[in-house]
């Protein structure tokens, strides 16, 4: 998979309070990516790394189901419905969709979207589905301060370094034990299309 940041961002006026963060678990995930021959491609370090006002609009993107979550400052997460991406004409009115089922949330101020395509720029053509996620237009049809998209398996590489292992009650092991040693790790998910991406 290939994978890099893009960003449409609307300015920030003087009535938005400043609420800007990193989200670390992100933060190495987009100073690194894929090319489609698995060479890999880290962002430049003079590449400033995004911060995101709160609340903060999640999406993981695929050819057949999107699923959205609204992150607030507290670092809890609100889930939002599946959306069926056959369902809807673009990602705009899914995402209007999604976040009509929770006006008791306060609406997002910025979004981080993960989307099953290669992201060479701030506009992609999902690979699976007819959708075209636009950074720029998603941002001014929500009111959004910022909108990065990412490779879908960016953010389940990054995931890598928060796994405990066998002791970690979110794994379920489906081979023979292997001795830990450090270097690189891969992580792959067969889906509408089959994901790929390493942690390095």
């Amino acid at each position: 998979a290939s994978a890099s940041w893009a960003s449409g961002a609307l300015p920030q006026g003087p009535d938005r309070p400043n609420h800007d963060r990193e989200i670390p678990a992100v933060d190495a995930a987009l100073r690194r990516g894929m090319r489609p021959g698995g060479e890999p491609t880290p962002v430049p370090a003079r590449t400033p790394v995004p911060t995101f006002t709160f609340p903060v609009l999640l999406g993981d993107i695929g050819g057949t189901n999107a699923r959205f979550a609204l992150l607030r400052d507290d670092g809890e997460p609100a889930h939002l419905p599946r959306i069926l991406t056959a369902a809807y004409p673009g990602p705009v009115e899914a995402l209007r969709a999604a976040l009509a089922a929770h006006v008791a949330e306060p609406p997002p101020r910025s979004a981080l979207l993960a989307v099953a395509a290669p992201i060479e720029g701030p506009v992609v053509p999902l690979t699976n589905a007819p959708w075209v996620i636009d950074a720029a237009a998603i941002a001014a049809g929500l009111g959004l301060d910022r909108v990065v998209l990412v490779n879908d398996f960016v953010p389940a590489a990054a995931a890598l370094a928060d796994l405990g292992g066998d002791a970690d009650p979110r794994l379920q092991r489906i081979g023979p034990i292997c001795a830990s040693a450090p270097g690189p790790k891969v992580v792959l998910g067969p889906g509408t299309g089959l994901g790929a991406a390493a942690l390095l």
